[in-house]
């Protein structure tokens, strides 16, 4: 009889489980298998970060390089050109100084339009990048945290790969705009301003405190002198006629409505005011017209409002236009006029003016928030062509033409017009974003309440007290920013909403933290209360 030592059986007899599992067990193992098995989850962790980067840079360096001009960029763009073609730096339209020197930079070291996006890319990746450490660094806002290490990880891992992957930030970096660069410093000033409070309250590293402290208050004088949300800086230069007169011109259209009901009350109630009555009855007319001709010249993009604020400021026959002719060469009196009236109306009708900032903030704060771009297909020519006409006008043509950088540039951006790609974000990041913008409110108003109740109980307070004040100040930036927006101008121009994507991502995964926070603490306190009656 032939006997199987391989199973202690006979020749031919089936083996049973317990041999079955004796013979498996004593074969070798596959050494990868027992080498994957012993990795730690650090090296998933790190490998789904060198993977995520290098997708992101390739999404990022596969659509053209070129920069994308709009109708504001020649406020940002000229100084520069100016500087290196032998004329003045200066301002142009009240804009800000940090960007075109920024541009400036850029072309005097390489001489070509291209390196202003691949550099705000490099920022885009590395505002991705501070995102990651900022989700890291504030773990220890918890003490003695419940929610798992790694699925803590996984988390911001999620939060950093929905900012790099999604299309808005990507088209924003390849605008000649500063919202092309403010994910980064918006990205930093969070970064230096919660290692401050972590070193000075949780930690208690009075050094490291002091340098964060520092460069918090820095990089916040730094965000506040770029314009985070560009709007013009009308106090940098008062040289330049436009940025004498565009934000008081820009209060006066965008409340163009309440500010002609005030004049409506004045002259009826003849108040005294230092405009006579006449002529304040010349200009109430006028700009009565010149509304209802803004709301018949094309589609409303500004249905808050009930008018278009553009027309007004920007037609050549309208109020603006026309107030400028009135006053002639006279333009500290037609920014009185235009200052007088527009807090004249803020005295007398302060509830219009409060209704108007609330119907702007209802924008942002609905029931999908507008800061996540889902649109699926990003046409590249159309923006092209709109940069070739934003350009190619007789005024600025004297100044790009001397130098042949921007000559080359223009011929490039001319063929990207007839020939650029189309772009498409994937559903594999449409739907993540569409779970965003329909949790924004929930999550914010779900933070609010548990807020209430950490801050109320002592014992609650010091675990998670820390976290629920960061998660409020982070949502914070979302309140700053649409408040602003709302008193100067209007939430329904897209570009002021979806730059506060940064801060947007970040408060709510740090919300979401939070309320896992708090529902297993719950549970970890219910099963202690089990535990004990049971003993009992």
């Amino acid at each position: 009889m032939i006997v199987n030592s391989a199973v202690g059986g006979h020749f031919g007899e089936r083996p049973n489980a317990s041999q079955t599992a004796n013979r498996f067990n004593s074969m070798p193992k596959n050494p990868c298998r027992n080498l994957i098995e012993r990795l730690p989850w650090q090296f998933y962790y790190w490998s789904g970060v060198t993977i995520l980067f290098a997708y992101a840079a390739w999404q990022r360096f596969a659509v053209p390089l070129d920069p994308v001009a709009d109708p504001d960029t020649w406020g940002y763009l000229s100084p520069a050109l100016r500087e290196l073609t032998g004329g003045a730096f200066g301002h142009t339209s009240g804009r800000n100084f940090l960007y075109p020197g920024f541009l400036y930079l850029l072309l005097r070291a390489f001489g070509d339009f291209r390196a202003i996006t691949v550099a705000q890319h490099f920022l885009g990746l590395l505002a991705g990048g501070v995102l990651l450490l900022t989700w890291r660094r504030t773990r220890c806002f918890v003490a003695n945290p419940r929610v798992s290490l790694g699925s803590y990880h996984v988390l911001g891992l999620l939060a950093a790969a929905i900012f790099l992957l999604a299309s808005e930030p990507i088209r924003l970096e390849t605008q000649l705009r500063p919202e092309g660069v403010c994910a980064f410093l918006l990205s930093i000033n969070l970064y230096v301003v919660i290692q401050f409070v972590a070193c000075c309250f949780i930690e208690d590293h009075r050094l490291s405190a002091a340098v964060y402290g520092v460069a918090a208050v820095f990089t916040s004088i730094l965000l506040a002198s770029t314009a985070v949300l560009s709007l013009p800086e009308h106090f940098l230069s008062h040289n330049d006629k436009v940025s004498q007169t565009f934000l008081p011109t820009t209060l006066f259209v965008i409340h163009a409505n309440l500010i002609r009901d005030q004049m409506s009350d004045d002259i009826q109630r003849n108040a005294k005011v230092p405009y006579s009555p006449e002529w304040l009855g010349r200009v109430h007319t006028t700009l009565s017209a010149e509304i209802t001709k803004s709301i018949a010249a094309g589609p409303l993009r500004y249905s808050t409002l009930g008018f278009d604020p553009d027309y007004l400021m920007f037609d050549r026959s309208s109020i603006a236009a026309q107030l400028r002719n009135e006053f002639g060469n006279n333009l500290s009196a037609l920014c009185a006029f235009y200052w007088f009236y527009y807090w004249r109306t803020w005295q007398q009708r302060p509830l219009a003016i409060v209704e108007k900032i609330g119907r702007q903030m209802a924008v942002f704060y609905t029931s999908q928030c507008p800061a996540y771009s889902q649109r699926k297909l990003w046409m590249l020519n159309g923006e092209y062509s709109r940069g070739v006409t934003s350009l190619d006008r007789k005024p600025y043509r004297k100044t790009w033409t001397a130098y042949p950088p921007a000559v080359e540039f223009m011929r490039r951006t001319e063929l990207l017009a007839r020939s650029a790609p189309v772009v498409q974000q994937h559903g594999y990041i449409r739907k993540p974003l569409a779970v965003l913008a329909a949790t924004y409110l929930p999550l914010l108003l779900i933070a609010l309440a548990l807020s209430a109740v950490v801050f109320l109980r002592q014992e609650r307070r010091r675990r998670l007290g820390w976290l629920a004040a960061l998660v409020l100040f982070v949502y914070s930036y979302n309140l700053a920013s649409c408040l602003e927006v709302a008193v100067i101008h209007s939430l329904q121009n897209p570009r002021y909403l979806t730059v506060q994507v940064f801060f947007t991502i970040l408060a709510q995964f740090l919300a979401l933290w939070f309320i896992l926070e708090f529902a297993l603490g719950l549970r970890a306190r219910e099963k202690e209360s089990l535990a004990n009656t049971d003993s009992t």
